[in-house]
């Protein structure tokens, strides 16, 4: 008859390691500040290629937003470059992206009101805004006259969804890849090695 034993040698110093791995796998800081780092650039490239980046294309800009960007950019309302640009004309909702990061949550938020309505689409505003604030009945009557709207047209607004913060695919592996590349520095520093 065969016979096979397996011996643990140092019974004590490995129960003594093992009980070590819940103190140093407690503290995600590290990673998920890196992730929130992917997440950033993930956001912004996003926003830059419009959609493309999180795989979901923004709708084109309506022809009544391009009139209207056009005609702030034509009186010098907002800093308008490009009106058939989206998400441009203050940079306020590109910037104001924040991330709050504790032991074992990243929450990345955007506090902006109007983030939500770009975000998932709805209503917009009943007026004429720019980063959130709505312009002065003046101005808003001369932007409409330069564009050759109507006031009416305003209201019925409806902004389609553009996301802007997502968990894609690729952002998803890096945050993984991440996690377990510093799950693995973590054991390495008791002495344990994962291949």
């Amino acid at each position: 008859m065969m016979k096979y034993t397996i011996r643990i040698k140092n019974i004590d110093k490995v129960t003594n390691t093992l009980k070590k791995i819940p103190k140093v796998l407690s503290d995600f800081t590290k990673p998920l500040g890196e992730s929130n780092a992917i997440m950033t650039v993930a956001i912004m490239e996003n926003i830059r290629t419009e959609g493309k980046t999180l795989g979901e294309p923004w709708e084109k800009p309506h022809i009544m937003t391009v009139k209207i960007k056009t005609a702030m950019k034509e009186l010098g309302i907002g800093d308008i470059s490009n009106p058939l640009k989206l998400m441009r004309r203050t940079g306020k909702l590109v910037s104001g992206f924040r991330a709050r990061t504790s032991r074992n949550v990243l929450t990345i938020y955007n506090p902006l009101p109007y983030f939500g309505v770009h975000q998932m689409g709805g209503r917009g505003p009943t007026g004429i805004s720019i980063g959130g604030r709505r312009l002065g009945l003046k101005q808003e009557a001369q932007v409409i006259r330069k564009a050759g709207i109507s006031k009416e047209v305003l209201t019925a607004r409806r902004i389609p969804q553009r996301t802007m913060l997502k968990f894609g695919r690729e952002q998803i592996k890096l945050i993984f890849n991440t996690f377990v590349n510093w799950t693995k520095t973590q054991l390495k520093s008791l002495g344990l090695e994962i291949g």
